[in-house]
């Protein structure tokens, strides 16, 4: 091979790692992404049938909240999939605290949620009058 030769091949390489590189970046940020969005029922079905530890699904339950309401129907879905009561009991019940998705926030009682709810009502009135 000639010079020629060499330099096509080096080109395909870097090429090659180029595209892996970006491959493994977009990944990473589809990985971030998921990690930042909260939990729907499916992903704590998934979380326990995978075996997760009770700690563990309180912490993620804390941290990344739910994008659902529980009901009976989904506590023993939870259940027969290896929920334990302290993981039932993590999950925000139906009209919890305003709406609020995370414990985090059903311990502080939504106090921002709630301040920010009542000052655009009060300016929706103060707009009618």
């Amino acid at each position: 091979m000639g010079d020629k030769g060499l330099n096509a091949v080096a080109r395909l390489l870097l090429v090659g790692l180029g595209l892996i590189c970006l491959g493994l970046v977009s990944a990473g940020t589809i990985r971030a992404r998921a990690a930042e969005r909260p939990l729907s029922a499916d992903d704590v079905r998934l979380l326990l049938i995978g075996g997760a530890t009770t700690e563990k699904m309180i912490a993620l339950i804390e941290q990344r909240g739910v994008d659902f309401r529980m009901n009976p129907d989904l506590a023993k879905k939870f259940h027969d999939d290896g929920a334990s009561d302290e993981v039932i009991e993590a999950l925000p019940e139906p009209g919890a605290a305003g709406g609020c998705s995370t414990i985090r926030e059903l311990r502080q009682g939504c106090a921002a949620q709630s301040a920010a709810r009542t000052r655009r009502q009060q300016t929706a009135c103060r707009d009618r009058e």
